[in-house]
Parts: structure tokens; sequence; C-alpha cells
């Protein structure tokens, strides 16, 4: 997300570039059988970053997001946020909060564009 983030900066985006961005549609990775809201948030920030066209997807990829979160704002701890160097699995507590407000907060604004 962050390299995605960078490449915005510089003009490379979804629409005139064949780098990285294109690899976030092709659902061709999925490690566990349901969706997390923090790889969710990662993927949905990307995908804006790139300012990719199609925004339906963005708006699925909030409703997930949305449709997890607990009535007292929170949300629940998914599964492992990653793996380090193959061995160690990462569990980051505070990634469910800021990833996923982060990501809704962009979506706000990015779907109203």
């Amino acid at each position: 997300m962050f390299a995605l983030e960078a490449l915005s900066l510089v003009g490379e985006t979804y629409g005139n570039s064949k780098s990285v961005h294109k690899s976030c549609v092709t659902e061709k990775y999925c490690q566990h059988p349901m969706s997390q809201v923090v790889q969710t948030s990662w993927v949905t920030m990307g995908l804006m970053y790139g300012q990719y066209i199609h925004k339906e997807v963005i708006r699925r990829a909030c409703d997930l997001i949305m449709s997890r979160q607990n009535p007292d704002g929170s949300w629940l701890q998914e599964d492992a946020e990653g793996i380090f160097n193959e061995t160690c699995v990462i569990d980051h507590p505070n990634d469910k909060f800021s990833f996923t407000i982060w990501a809704l907060g962009m979506a706000d604004g990015y779907l109203k564009s």
C-alpha cells in the first residue's frame, strides 16, 4: 500500500501504468478463506492511491469493512496481519482500528469525486 501511495505521488496510477497497480485486481492470491478487514483496508487504499476507476469495487470493500464493525465502533481481531521472514506471524492489534478508519475516511472523499 505504501509503495502504491508513493507511485501515485509521482503520477503512476492504474490508468497510465503497467506496474504493480494491476496486480491488486487480479484476485490470484488469497491466503485466508475469508476476507480480513485489515488486508481489505490495505488493498482499498492501494486502489485509491492508484486511482482505480471502478469505484464499485471500492464501495464493496468499504461495505465489507463496515459490516464487520461492532456496535461500539470497534472491530474484532481477525487473523494475523502478516508474516515476517516466512517464520514469524505478526499481530498488530491497532491495525484493525487505524487502517479501517483510514480506508473508510479516504473512500468517503474518493467515492464522491
